[in-house]
């Protein structure tokens, strides 16, 4: 139990005698979720049309579950916890830091031997803060599933995409209300019959993560966050640009998507790595039937690709073109 979290730079265990319980790093590792995106939505467009020129991450709360040798040790840390807000809980077993404070926690109760509670924390920075980009690592074993964010595929970041994505991405969002008149003398509804527009809906990526380390889950894991929540580079002027393209091997295109939250199920460590089952879930702006996705090439068929090497992708949308 020694050296697996402190708490303001001290041992937990040598200090209080409290260690993370069963399941506890679930809490910790959730990824905040994004700042409401305003939105334009017109009946005549497809899905929506939203701002991301500045996105931002929110506060969040998360659970941490504890277990203690005495209840004099849970004692200590509360009184500790309140003594000022913030504190910070160091988990390096994980790799992970969080900077939090205590909102509330549940009755203590003597179970298997032990003291137990579940302490309520609210992380008020996010882990971006301070946050200097280090681009993932890819390490053996990861399947190459053909899933892409913004041209890299997801397997870079060291994710497996599980059982459920591909239902995720397949569901038809629900039809926009259409234009209708209700006159009182008539039986029924004038509709417009002509043109069904969809709103914009929600994907579930379920990603799976086994890191060889600490060091290289951290690294993988925030730049995925980091590269998941930033505007794409190139957009053009209109802010809507800056959503993410997400390329669905069994749609055969890309969706233009945004980041809205993560929640990770299961997270636990073995033989010195880190094993961590989480999902993401994603806006997409506008229904897939409406894209279209174009890779450039020369007129006797060779790819053009960038100074980076990367091939040149064309998106169609509703009219209009965007890279």
């Amino acid at each position: 139990m020694k050296g697996r979290m402190y708490i303001d730079g001290a041992d937990a265990w040598e200090g209080y005698g409290v260690f993370v319980g069963e399941g506890g790093y679930a809490g910790p590792l959730t990824w905040p979720p994004l700042k409401k995106v305003k939105v334009n939505d017109w009946p005549e467009e497809e899905g929506t049309e939203p701002d991301l020129s500045a996105p931002a991450l929110a506060s969040a709360e998360f659970s941490l579950p504890l277990c203690g040798v005495n209840e004099r040790g849970m004692e200590a840390l509360f009184r500790d916890l309140t003594r000022e807000a913030y504190h910070t809980f160091e988990f390096r077993e994980i790799g992970w830091v969080r900077r939090a404070r205590l909102v509330s926690k549940s009755a203590v109760k003597f179970a298997d031997g032990r003291e137990q509670c579940t302490l309520k924390l609210a992380d008020d920075d996010t882990p971006l803060k301070g946050y200097s980009y280090e681009a993932p690592r890819m390490w053996d074993g990861v399947p190459v599933q053909g899933y892409e964010l913004d041209g890299v595929d997801l397997s870079h970041y060291g994710v497996r995409l599980l059982q459920g994505t591909e239902e995720s991405v397949r569901v038809l969002p629900a039809a926009k209300k259409s234009l209708s008149v209700d006159l009182a003398g008539r039986d029924g509804l004038i509709c417009d019959g002509e043109t069904v527009r969809f709103q914009s809906g929600e994907v579930t990526l379920g990603c799976y993560m086994k890191a060889p380390d600490a060091a290289s889950f951290r690294r993988n894991y925030l730049a995925l966050l980091h590269d998941l929540v930033r505007p794409r580079a190139g957009g053009g002027a209109r802010p809507e640009r800056g959503g993410k393209l997400l390329y669905v091997p069994c749609l055969g295109r890309s969706l233009v998507c945004y980041y809205k939250n993560g929640q990770v199920q299961q997270a636990k460590t073995a033989g010195g790595g880190v094993n961590c089952h989480f999902t993401v879930t994603m806006v997409c702006a506008s229904w897939p039937e409406e894209l279209r996705e174009w890779m450039l090439a020369a007129e006797e068929g060779t790819p053009l690709v960038t100074e980076e090497g990367k091939g040149i992708r064309l998106l169609i949308r509703k009219g209009r073109w965007e890279w």
